[in-house]
């Protein structure tokens, strides 16, 4: 049976609902109408039970009608609610009619980061005006399962034993041979040292991992508290029950104290970047692209799906290069343009080496923190090679009389827009020449990436829209909101894209710190409310 507690809301009725295991939920809910009201009166009172609510830990789901044609996106009530839910932070899952004028009335909410509601779906057969929704919730905890693990133990692993066994075996290596069978030989020969001085060995385990926390203390009071518990259930006295009661609360405050001082000290003694770890930790907050692997592909074929995928991707960027240069103006080109490339020495690759990160996966051939113990120092002077690489791009720009900002990755077009034609024209002619020099330069411009927004202020209904801008083979639409610098601007300068998804952190790191509240000491929430909730306040100014 799932319980669905009832709360009325200002002539309304909404369902908050929790549920740990897989349940097929039927929710029927009923307006009121003996009641006036006004739509102002409702979106601040529901407001108030969301900001009280939606920080709360725990699933959450929002089940009942509303009233509001959802559906219609002229409605102003059906856009305030709308623009409620998005600033928290929670998504409408109801999207077909549910009633019988063809509206969407009756509503499921839950949070943007829950996944546990599926398979939604509306049902008209039974005599009533509203419709039945149907949906089912998935929260179940999974069961223990056994893991085979096969390791090395490069713990015990003599260093210098495998860098003399490693360059013996790699001086034997092929002469003429192509790039394809080195690299095969080096796998081979790799495999080979570490299965002579680290060999593979597996074992099974249960997947139930012992918190960090659980002590000895705690270990030896529990053997205490099952003591006590045989006893009392051997003698059957009243007097060992209270004594087996009161051990196991001292074992559960315990537990707490422990728990807490673990998790405390730890948040203390963390950076930053630690810290964001932890709190995803302890809140149990996965990330979107965690397990994300395709349904129709199996595991034997995605290895070689994702090579396929970044053949075809650098195939087709060798074409795009190779492509004859489209015909323009070529005297406001500068001179100096870049026909080759000077290839890497010993030391760049070296550095190359040493300074990437020290991560390894199952398919890395030699672990990334040994290989790097191989070889000598070096450096990497990448970004600011691009940089100076790209520099001409400036003149360019400066040749149509446009204004620019420079990143590694991004470059940014500025111009005052008088007259939206004109400008077009202006910037369609400029993005053209670009596009020339950097396939002059083994460079290929993400036409399909290329934004554009022109910025007016929405209380002159006399200002031109700009029409699409034609870049490559897209035609780009001018955006109402873009990405600058991780601020979102919106082109009535209003920046309401922005406000609400600093409203959406907040109200979602609140809920993240009130799940792990109970660990917590005051010192310790106000840090994390000043790392997690008072920082974003910064991104406003």
């Amino acid at each position: 049976m799932l319980h669905i507690p009832v709360i009325r809301i200002v002539g309304y009725y909404c369902a908050f609902v929790q549920s740990a295991t897989e349940h097929s939920c039927l929710i029927s809910s009923t307006t009121l109408i003996e009641e006036h009201f006004y739509t102002n009166q409702f979106i601040a009172e529901f407001t108030s039970l969301l900001e009280s609510e939606v920080p709360s830990p725990g699933h959450l789901l929002i089940a009942g009608d509303f009233n509001f044609h959802v559906d219609d996106t002229s409605s102003p009530d059906a856009v305030k609610l709308h623009d409620l839910l998005e600033c928290i932070g929670l998504q409408q899952h109801v999207h077909t009619s549910t009633h019988v004028k063809e509206h969407t009335l009756d509503l499921l909410v839950t949070r943007k980061t829950d996944q546990h509601l599926h398979s939604v779906r509306t049902d008209n057969s039974l005599i009533s005006d509203h419709s039945l929704v149907h949906f089912k919730l998935k929260v179940q905890r999974p069961a223990n399962t056994m893991l085979k693990i096969s390791r090395r133990s490069y713990d015990k692993m003599d260093g210098a034993d495998l860098h003399n066994k490693l360059s013996l075996k790699l001086s034997n290596r092929p002469q003429d041979a192509d790039i394809e069978n080195l690299s095969y030989f080096f796998r081979e020969a790799v495999t080979e040292v570490l299965n002579d001085v680290a060999p593979i060995t597996d074992r099974r385990i249960t997947n139930k991992v012992r918190a960090p926390w659980y002590s000895e203390e705690l270990i030896e009071s529990r053997k205490k508290l099952r003591r006590l518990e045989m006893k009392w259930r051997n003698s059957q006295l009243e007097i060992d029950r209270q004594i087996f009661i009161q051990e196991r609360s001292k074992y559960a405050r315990l537990c707490d104290h422990i728990k807490s001082r673990y998790h405390r000290s730890r948040i203390q003694e963390a950076d930053s970047r630690k810290l964001f770890t932890i709190i995803a930790e302890l809140s149990s907050v996965k990330s979107r692209s965690a397990n994300s692997e395709p349904d129709n592909i199996s595991k034997d074929d995605l290895p070689s799906k994702f090579l396929e995928y970044f053949e075809s991707k650098i195939s087709n960027l060798r074409n795009g290069l190779s492509v004859q240069i489209d015909q323009c103006d070529h005297t406001r080109l500068p001179s100096h343009i870049l026909i080759k490339f000077t290839p890497v020495t010993v030391d760049n690759v070296k550095g190359l080496i040493k300074n990437a990160p020290s991560k390894s996966c199952e398919l890395d051939v030699l672990p990334t923190k040994l290989l790097k113990n191989c070889i000598d120092a070096g450096s990497v002077l990448g970004p600011l090679l691009f940089t100076l690489y790209i520099a001409p791009l400036e003149d360019i720009i400066a040749e149509h009389g446009l204004e620019c900002m420079m990143y590694a990755d991004d470059s940014q077009v500025y111009v005052i827009c008088n007259t939206p034609a004109d400008v077009r024209s202006c910037l369609e002619h400029c993005i053209g020449n670009i596009r020339i020099w950097m396939k002059s330069n083994m460079l290929i411009l993400n036409d399909d990436k290329t934004e554009v927004i022109h910025f007016s202020s929405r209380l002159k209904s006399d200002v031109s829209v700009m029409a699409n801008l034609r870049i490559g083979d897209f035609d780009i639409t001018p955006s109402t909101s873009v990405r600058n610098l991780g601020v979102r601007l919106n082109s009535d300068g209003f920046m309401s894209d922005q406000i609400n998804q600093i409203c959406r952190n907040g109200y979602y790191s609140l809920y993240r710190i009130s799940k792990i509240r109970k660990l917590l000491d005051r010192s310790t929430t106000e840090t994390l409310i000043h790392a997690f909730v008072t920082s974003q306040l910064g991104l406003l100014q």
